[in-house]
């Protein structure tokens, strides 16, 4: 016995099935859009973060060095025995430690001792027009590079009566530096930066780039062991 042929209807999709799953499908697509631009953008600060707190780090720290070295004599025999050893430019008796540091506020100079008996003399200085903090200054070889993006420089100087000055002076014995450095690039914060720069006031920077400020205080050994 034959079995009686049964046509089943199919329906397709309503128009509000349809735009249902249009809408769904653009929600979702929008909020991966949102993710992968808020990830970039934390990706791109991040970054741009690491990048001038490196900077920054170097400059603290090679800086503090090239300080702490002041005044140092490379007299092995004399520093084993606890003397301090006076020494002239070229390694003869006579040098003063009045000249064993100068600078002002945007500008120093360390001169010391190395232990091959020559002398160091690194000037380290600011070039406000390429935003440079740079060594070996005016010397023979040309200005280096030691930090990039840098805004402003404040060098201060603590004398032995506990004031501190403008200058390097005989008295000197620290050194307050401070240093305001930026990104490369703009964009990386969503709102202009409103921070304290390096004296103390507070400021609104003029772009989207990201701003820190470093700063901290060494004490020039050499001066310190020869306080009475």
């Amino acid at each position: 016995m034959k079995q009686p042929h049964i046509q089943s209807k199919q329906f397709g999709l309503s128009l509000i099935e349809l735009m249902v799953a249009m809408t769904l499908g653009l929600m979702i697509t929008t909020t991966l859009g949102y993710i992968m631009v808020g990830s970039r953008a934390t990706y791109r600060t991040q970054d741009a973060s690491a990048r001038v707190q490196d900077t920054g780090r170097f400059a603290i720290e090679y800086i503090t060095r090239e300080l702490r070295a002041a005044g140092r004599t490379g007299d092995m025999t004399l520093l084993l025995r606890g003397q301090q050893a006076d020494l002239d430019e070229d390694g003869n008796a006579g040098y003063s430690g009045n000249v064993d540091i100068t600078g002002d506020n945007d500008d120093i100079t360390v001169r010391y001792q190395n232990n091959d008996g020559s002398i160091a003399v690194n000037q380290i200085c600011y070039d406000a027009a390429g935003r440079e903090l740079e060594n070996n200054c005016g010397e023979a070889g040309g200005n280096q590079p030691i930090a990039e993006g840098v805004t402003e420089v404040r060098f201060r100087y603590l004398a032995n009566d506990g004031t501190w000055g403008d200058a390097a002076n005989a008295n000197t014995v620290a050194v307050e530096m401070c240093f305001m450095l930026r990104s490369q690039s703009s964009g990386v914060v969503n709102l202009a930066q409103t921070m304290r720069n390096c004296a103390g006031n507070l400021v609104t920077q003029g772009d989207t780039r990201l701003y820190r400020t470093f700063a901290t205080v060494v004490a020039l050994r050499n001066r310190i062991n020869a306080i009475p």
